[in-house]
């Protein structure tokens, strides 16, 4: 390798297609500095391509890490009541804070609260679309809101009603681009939403 003969382009092309040419390399930055750290960069190379293999033999499959966990047993499921009087589609549903009402909201165009225990109906809160898709009870129990392909969330007063006996709207929010998914609240005064326009 340290033949005094040029290297011509040819010899070349044959020292790339083969290990020979990174000794060369490694040669050649001994002999002179024209090709600096030359021999580093194959070292690094080599640990970083050890590490990559490393880390793709200890990939996993779902099936393969939960092969020796047993199946969880069956839990025993007693049907306590059976709420009835949306004459659609139930799309959401969410317990209050009190673990005793409930509200749902169904493609009738309705919000019911519900007494879970009795199995009455506290309220019933007609709503501007009927394409409801979540309701959430805030924790206290005084608000309830919900929302859907309208694409505004509606807070409702539990509390408070209009000349109708309707449970007030405390407040609309608009400027959703795309149907209200999901609504929770945080407490009385926040809400989180998520929606198809892909923002909370």
């Amino acid at each position: 390798m340290h033949d005094k003969a040029p290297v011509t382009k040819y010899k070349l092309l044959e020292l790339c297609s083969s290990t020979i040419f990174r000794k060369y390399l490694i040669a050649k930055q001994a002999a002179s500095c024209s090709i600096p750290y030359a021999h580093l960069h194959y070292a690094k190379a080599k640990v970083l391509k050890k590490k990559k293999s490393q880390v793709g033999a200890a990939d996993k499959t779902l099936e393969d890490m939960c092969g020796d966990v047993s199946d969880i047993p069956k839990i025993p499921l007693r049907t306590k009541k059976i709420l009835k009087g949306h004459l659609s589609k139930v799309t959401a549903v969410h317990y209050c804070g009190d673990n005793r009402h409930l509200v749902s909201g169904s493609l009738d165009g309705k919000l019911i609260i519900w007494d879970t225990w009795s199995g009455n109906k506290v309220k019933i809160i007609p709503l501007q679309s009927s394409w409801v898709m979540t309701a959430s009870y805030s924790p206290s129990g005084n608000y309830v809101a919900c929302g859907g392909m309208d694409n505004m969330c509606t807070v409702y007063d539990v509390n408070s009603r209009d000349s109708t006996g309707v449970p007030k709207i405390r407040r609309e929010m608009m400027g959703f681009e795309g149907f209200l998914s999901c609504c929770r609240f945080l407490d009385d005064n926040k809400l989180i939403t998520g929606s198809a326009d892909m923002k909370m």
